[in-house]
């Protein structure tokens, strides 16, 4: 049987200073504690959730406001509908969630916010699981009364 080799008791030195960290990692709980809790918070409510609270209509063609209202957030989907082979499904174009609590986190695109670049990689992931009521949505728009002609006929 081989014999491993001895590992010394002195720790490896990173290189890190003690007041950095953020980069070490040591502080990513602090850091990021709300906003992975929130995610997470936001994605059960997602899954948990029934299908869209409501469905409206914007300004532009075939083009809908979908929202979902869960136990601790809300979420909103603005979206076209497409039928590519005749087959109509959604296609997003914005998406965000809020909670009731105003210290959790916003999860949204917004480019300028602090930590934009993991938020918006979290609402994208958000916005997979509320299109897990993608049938469901797509049959709320169906059962929309006709679009009024701006003409007015």
């Amino acid at each position: 049987m081989t014999k491993l080799p001895h590992v010394g008791a002195e720790p490896h030195d990173s290189g890190t200073q003690p007041d950095d960290r953020c980069r070490s990692g040591t502080d990513l709980q602090n850091r990021f504690g709300f906003l992975l809790l929130g995610y997470n918070a936001a994605h059960l409510d997602l899954l948990d959730a029934t299908g869209p609270d409501r469905i409206r209509r914007t300004e532009e063609p075939d083009t809908y406001e979908v929202t979902i209202e869960c136990a601790t957030s809300t979420s909103t989907l603005t979206t076209a509908v497409i039928s590519p082979g005749g087959k109509p499904r959604l296609e997003p174009m914005d998406f965000r969630t809020t909670f009731d609590l105003p210290f959790m986190p916003v999860f949204s695109y917004d480019r300028t916010c602090s930590d934009a670049r993991i938020i918006r990689m979290m609402t994208g992931w958000l916005e997979r699981s509320f299109l897990v009521h993608e049938p469901a949505i797509l049959e709320g728009i169906n059962a929309l009364p006709p679009a009024k002609s701006m003409n007015g006929a």
